[in-house]
């Protein structure tokens, strides 16, 4: 079973676990450039049980950080995350970024409880 919508949600809902100190009171653009994604963040609901989940862990923190969203489509194009999304790091390299490897406990937490 495939699970690419899933893998479209959860990085948004990420965030707050592994920057959340940082991005608290703060008022953050979330740029995804997947159209159901991006609509199940807005509404705040989704028809999958784990991505339903995934939303209601990723609101809670949202709240509990203080954080005020606004969701935007980003082009394919104009990703920096898609290259690295298929396995390719070079380009972020080059500009500066540092690769972290997130712990699967932390995407087990967020599609489960």
């Amino acid at each position: 079973m495939e699970h690419v919508f899933e893998a479209e949600v959860i990085p948004y809902a990420m965030w707050f676990k592994l920057w959340g100190d940082l991005l608290r009171g703060s008022c953050v653009f979330a740029f995804i450039d997947n159209e159901a994604a991006k609509a199940c963040w807005v509404a705040g609901f989704a028809h999958s049980d784990v991505v339903r989940r995934v939303i209601h862990n990723g609101t809670k923190l949202e709240a509990e950080l203080d954080i005020h969203p606004f969701f935007a489509r980003v082009p394919t194009h104009s990703n920096y995350g898609d290259d690295p999304s298929r396995g390719p790091f070079e380009k972020l390299r080059r500009l500066g970024a540092s690769r972290m490897m997130v712990d699967d406990r932390m995407v087990t937490l967020l599609c489960t409880t």
